[in-house]
């Protein structure tokens, strides 16, 4: 079937192409990025960029990070929670990384890296973007570790001191199965100060109805959530030699419950195990995000000094309700409640100096040096509360079916300091051959502290400080590419590089020492032939690649069966190819399409301690589907003599895929399609929009999660249901 889809909407675009263009010029506008950082137009550009721009961003609704998943080709973004991510690309995930380990596609706000648990990426609200760049394949040589698979730079609006100038939008959103009503309200300032500064100010509050129900304890619409992002910018230029830019980014997120569901729309786990206890409550959590950047700009002329400073500060605390699996953990008989409390508090330094050459094109080059100080810290547990508690295996030195209180509570810390060196050159070699050389050299020192807070009956543990585990790493990835210009409109790369996602550290080795204190960075290197075509009306970019990933990052468990550890075993591989069409026959109308086709497999049997299976020769990466694309298109038309009509619509798909490495049946993601839709009229000043998201209500899974193991009890995680909203839109003149 998708397959079908791909040779019909390829077919039809370029029939369009060809048959639709007029006489009329309307030329595809440029896109100018910082990809390579350096100014670069996008098709001269020899990596696989996807950019989204601002406006493509506001036409389509998009606000926050998981959205990306259906605009570009080759990515994929799975939400546990609002504000929780895992980020995949060209057919590499995060298998197992553990609870410290950085992602393996980096995300940046402007300079700033805000990627810090790789199955935990930071929901920043999309909202004053100026664009999005989507760097596909590793970048190990400018953005270093956290980048292997690629990365995600949002770019936002920087302050204009030419003018003052505001921006106002609300809109109202009703979801299917649910009897709240959604909203959000954003706003934006830009005021000069002065001849040679600006401020700008951007803002934006949403309250999202929940959708999930929970029977057992008579609630509906529990998991709702309510999200605050507040960001300040500075831009201060007292010469045309320097620039000066200072930004804080702030957050809250509120979480009412979780988004777990056994069937679309409801929490029942009773329902797929009899006997077992609902909820006893909801599962509410909640995070603050600050983030800080200084950049300076100096141009001295041949070469423009950059150092960009970043503080990353991140509290999360939460309270999981584990009642329902207390018959799964002890006998039947057993009444109370289990809590699983947490917290993460995460706190990142980071500062980048690099010399940019402002050169002539013949010789271009970057050389920089990068520091990251980083403290990130867990703590959590179980908190028992039980009315009777009947152990499974005897009185365990209390009374039987007695009232019974313990508490399971630690905290793990993990601090890092890293270290980085790195260049790149781009020449030219003839009039229409360049090469592009990279190198970058990493190290990195960890320190684990682990401390148990409370002694355990049940888990046998007593409180105090465990021995302090330590650990090294370095990493040297590097990059090459030689670039075909043939003509101004047709440009083909070829390109060879590496990336690396770093090791950590094994908190279980402090107290079992057949564990290994660390594990090591995982590596890929990648085989990339690309080709960039614009034309008039047509841009057609296209590229096929091979990543071949070795020391995959998996867990383990002792002999013992008692400590789960990571592990560096195995290898996989992906092979893949990505299409970007877009057409624009004349100034009112723009289709486009981004198809990406991936097969990624283990390439090797991995067992564990016990003989079971981590990894299987042949299994498909988790979360990646062979075949996801969009198809998306964007009319205008004249409404009276002052405003615009506007008709936007888009086509997200994916094929099947599974969501745990094992590739188990029961965790097989069905195939997903998703319709949107967003009509409206506008001048420069106002807009009225109607929207639609998921307009056919397709019940589609993006994770499926057996959260005991060795239990029949599955958690599932659907999208959201459809959604129909009007939206007000006000600019100042």
């Amino acid at each position: 079937m998708f397959r079908a889809v791909f040779r019909y909407s390829v077919s039809v675009l370029v029939l369009l192409a060809i048959s639709t263009v007029s006489a009329q010029e309307a030329l595809i506008e440029e896109i100018i990025v910082t990809a390579q950082k350096r100014e670069q137009s996008l098709q001269d550009v020899p990596l696989a960029v996807a950019v989204l721009t601002g406006d493509y961003l506001e036409k389509n609704g998009a606000t926050s990070i998981e959205q990306l998943r259906d605009m570009a080709a080759g990515i994929e973004i799975v939400n546990f929670e609002p504000g929780s991510n895992t980020i995949a690309a060209r057919g590499i995930a995060n298998l197992g990384g553990g609870e410290f380990a950085t992602a393996p596609v980096g995300i940046y706000l402007d300079e700033a890296p805000i990627s810090a648990f790789g199955s935990s990426v930071p929901d920043v609200a999309l909202f004053d973007i100026e664009r999005i760049e989507i760097l596909r394949g590793p970048q190990g040589t400018l953005y270093g570790e956290g980048s292997m698979a690629g990365t995600i730079r949002v770019v936002s609006k920087v302050p204009d001191a030419d003018g003052f100038s505001s921006s106002f939008s609300a809109n109202l959103a009703s979801v299917d199965n649910s009897d709240d009503t959604g909203w959000n309200i954003r706003g934006m300032l830009n005021v000069p100060v002065g001849e040679n500064a600006a401020l700008r100010i951007a803002a934006i509050v949403q309250d999202n109805a929940g959708w999930v129900d929970v029977p057992g304890l008579g609630l509906e619409d529990t998991n709702g959530h309510q999200q605050t992002d507040v960001r300040a910018a500075l831009r201060v230029e007292p010469s045309d030699k320097l620039a000066i830019d200072a930004s804080i980014l702030f957050q809250d997120l509120e979480l009412d419950g979780f988004s777990q569901q056994t069937v679309p729309g409801t929490w029942a786990p009773e329902v797929q195990i009899p006997g077992i206890d609902s909820s006893a409550r909801l599962s509410p959590s909640s995070s603050d995000h600050l983030l800080t950047n200084v950049t300076v700009n100096y141009d001295f002329g041949r070469a423009t000094l950059v150092s960009s400073s970043s503080l990353f500060n991140r509290d999360a605390t939460s309270n999981e309700d584990l009642t329902p699996q207390t018959k799964l953990f002890f006998s039947p008989g057993t009444t109370g409640t289990i809590d699983n409390p947490g917290a993460r508090d995460i706190e990142i330094f980071s500062q980048e100096v690099r010399l940019v050459s402002n050169g002539d094109e013949k010789f271009d080059w970057t050389v920089g040096v990068y520091y990251k100080d980083s403290d990130r810290r867990t703590t959590g547990g179980f908190v028992f509360d039980f009315q009777s508690f009947i152990p499974e295996l005897g009185p365990l030195g209390f009374p039987f079916g007695a009232a019974f209180v313990d508490e399971a509570l630690g905290e793990q810390g993990a601090l890092s300091e890293e270290f980085a060196v790195f260049a790149e050159a781009d020449f030219e070699l003839s009039e229409k051959l360049r090469a592009t050389l990279g190198l970058r050299s990493y190290s990195v020192d960890w320190k684990g502290e682990f401390e148990e807070s409370t002694g355990s009956i049940v888990f046998g543990t007593t409180p105090g400080a465990q021995p302090t585990i330590e650990g090294d790493d370095s990493k040297v990835t590097p990059n090459l590419i030689l670039t075909y210009e043939h003509s101004d409109s047709a440009m083909f790369f070829l390109r060879v590089a590496e990336g690396f996602r770093a090791g950590g550290l094994n908190f279980s080795a402090a107290i079992a020492s057949a564990v290994p204190a660390t594990y090591d960075a995982e590596s890929l290197r990648s085989f990339e032939f690309g080709t960039k075509l614009t034309f008039t009306h047509v841009q057609l970019n296209a590229y096929v690649y091979q990543n071949d990933w070795d020391d995959l990052q998996l867990f383990d468990v002792t002999s013992d069966g008692l400590f789960g550890f990571r592990v560096n075993a195995g290898k996989a591989k992906a092979t893949g190819a990505e299409l970007e069409l877009l057409v624009k026959p004349n100034d009112s109308f723009t289709i486009g399409t981004a198809i990406a086709y991936t097969d990624s497999q283990i390439d090797e049997d991995v067992f564990d301690a016990l003989g079971g299976v981590i990894a299987s020769n042949g299994d498909e990466i988790p979360l990646i589907p062979e075949l996801s694309g969009n198809l998306w298109a964007d009319y205008r038309f004249p409404v009276g003599q002052n405003y615009e009509g506007s008709v936007n619509a888009g086509y997200a798909f994916r094929s099947s895929n599974f969501s745990t490495p094992d590739n188990s049946a029961e965790t097989e993601n069905d195939s997903y399609g998703q319709l949107n839709l967003r009509v409206g009229v506008e001048n420069e000043r106002y807009g009225v929009y109607l929207f639609g998201h998921n307009l056919t209500n397709e019940e589609d899974t993006t994770q499926i999660q057996n959260i005991v193991g060795g239990s029949p009890l599955l958690s599932y995680r659907y999208v959201r249901p459809r959604t129909i909203g009007v939206e007000f839109r006000i600019n100042s003149n």
